[in-house]
């Protein structure tokens, strides 16, 4: 199973660092920002993490990401909070926090799909998701959002590929209601032989709780 992240985790990262190797201020900075649309901007810039890994974490959404030759990346994720506190962090136990107050803006039911890798899991609806997370080896996202609330009968579903038939399939599921609150579910799906390729397995999950 993919690890779980505890929500509310307080993390302690270290302030300014000196790289003695190359006299550069190891400062990690990490900015977020509201955005319409119930999204928050996070911006980092790490100068001696440059072309590495890294995770940002929010309300039990994972999604990784990689910096550029100069440690700087940047992305755009769901809020899954009203006040949206975002986590960056390295491998090697470096990081920052930030956060970003959406105000008044009224955040949209939401139902995210995350795995370590490439997402399956899908929602049978016309609304089209949002996919997070290039790194191809690292956490991936897929969400669902509706502005007037969850749609009745939703059905979660993987379908049956060349890529997953016979195997496990370990991914978690975080959803938002008209409570707010961010709940999160593990799930294991055992998928079906080859041979039933094109055909779907329905999650056992249950959507607008």
């Amino acid at each position: 199973m993919i690890g779980r992240f505890i929500f509310g985790v307080i993390l302690a990262f270290a302030g300014t660092v000196v790289s003695a190797a190359e006299g550069l201020d190891c400062t990690i900075t990490l900015n977020a920002s509201a955005m319409p649309n119930g999204q928050v901007g996070v911006q980092i810039t790490a100068p001696c993490h440059r072309n590495k890994t890294g995770l940002f974490h929010h309300s039990g959404l994972l999604v990784s990401f990689k910096t550029d030759l100069q440690g700087g990346a940047q992305a755009i994720l769901p809020a899954m909070a009203q006040r949206a506190v975002v986590i960056a962090s390295f491998a090697d136990g470096a990081g920052a926090v930030a956060t970003a107050d959406l105000g008044d803006q009224s955040l949209p039911a939401r139902a995210v799909f995350q795995a370590l890798g490439p997402v399956d899991a899908r929602l049978d609806t016309d609304a089209a998701p949002l996919d997070l997370g290039p790194v191809a080896d690292g956490y991936q996202a897929r969400v669902y959002s509706f502005v007037d609330g969850f749609p009745d009968d939703l059905a979660p579903f993987i379908p049956v590929l060349q890529g997953n038939c016979g195997g496990i399939q370990d991914l978690q599921m975080i959803q938002i209601g008209a409570d707010a609150t961010a709940r999160l579910q593990d799930i294991s799906v055992q998928m079906p032989p080859c041979e039933f390729a094109g055909q779907q397995v329905q999650l056992p999950v249950h959507l607008g709780l």
